[in-house]
C-alpha cells in the first residue's frame, strides 16, 4: 500500500522554512544551499588586438547572463563574488594572427586570481594555420567573497612577432568565452 504524505511548509526545529508550496505544484526553498550562484557567463562580441609576446586582459564584453551582478563586462572584465565559496570556472579563446598569414607559435591562455596567475593552459603551434583555438581552460578556485577577483588573460606570439587579434564571433557557438558558478556542496 502507498502512503502520501501532504505538507504546504517543511521548517526546522526554530521555525525557518526550507520547503515551501503554494498548493499548485510551484516550490519555494530557502537555506538549502541548492543555488549554484552567484553565476554568470560572458562572451567577447567583436575582435580584440592582442600585443605579441605580452600578457593581455580579454575583454569579455557581453553578458548572457550574471545572477548577482559580480561580473564587469563593461571597463575591468572581472569577477568579483560577494559570496565565499569553491566556484568552477571555464574560458575560450580563439585568435589570429592580424595579416592572416603569420605562424602563430605559442597561445597560452590564463586565469588570475587577485592580479597573478592562477592557472594556465598551453598550445604550441608548428604549421601555417591562420585561425588557432586552445582548449578551454577549466578548474576550480576557492574565493573569499569580499576582495578576490578573477580575469581571463592570454599571451600569443608567432614566429613573425606580429599583432594578433582574438577572433570575431561570426562562428556559432561563440568560441570566446568566460563563464564561472559557484559550487554547491564543496
Amino acid at each position: 500500500m502507498a502512503s502520501i504524505i501532504r505538507v504546504d511548509d517543511i521548517q526546522d526545529s526554530g521555525g525557518n522554512s526550507y520547503l515551501s508550496s503554494n498548493g499548485s505544484g510551484t516550490f519555494t526553498t530557502s537555506g538549502l544551499g541548492l543555488a549554484n550562484t552567484p553565476a554568470f557567463y560572458a562572451k567577447r562580441t567583436a575582435t580584440q588586438a592582442v600585443a605579441a609576446n605580452t600578457w593581455t586582459k580579454i575583454q569579455y564584453n557581453s553578458e548572457e547572463w550574471d545572477s548577482d551582478l559580480a561580473y564587469d563586462s563593461s571597463s575591468n572584465y572581472r569577477f568579483t563574488p560577494q559570496t565565499a565559496g569553491k566556484y568552477f570556472y571555464s574560458l575560450g579563446l580563439q585568435m589570429r594572427p592580424d595579416n592572416g598569414t603569420g605562424n602563430l607559435v605559442l597561445i597560452k591562455l590564463a586565469l588570475y586570481k587577485n592580479g597573478s596567475i592562477y592557472s594556465n593552459a598551453t598550445i604550441d603551434f608548428r604549421n601555417d594555420r591562420a585561425y588557432e583555438g586552445i582548449p578551454p581552460l577549466t578548474g576550480a578556485i576557492s574565493l573569499n567573497g569580499s576582495s578576490d577577483y578573477i580575469e581571463g588573460y592570454t599571451y600569443a606570439s608567432t614566429n613573425s612577432d606580429s599583432a594578433l587579434t582574438i577572433r570575431d564571433t561570426t562562428d556559432s557557438p561563440n568560441p570566446n568565452w568566460f563563464t564561472v558558478n559557484k559550487l554547491i556542496g564543496a
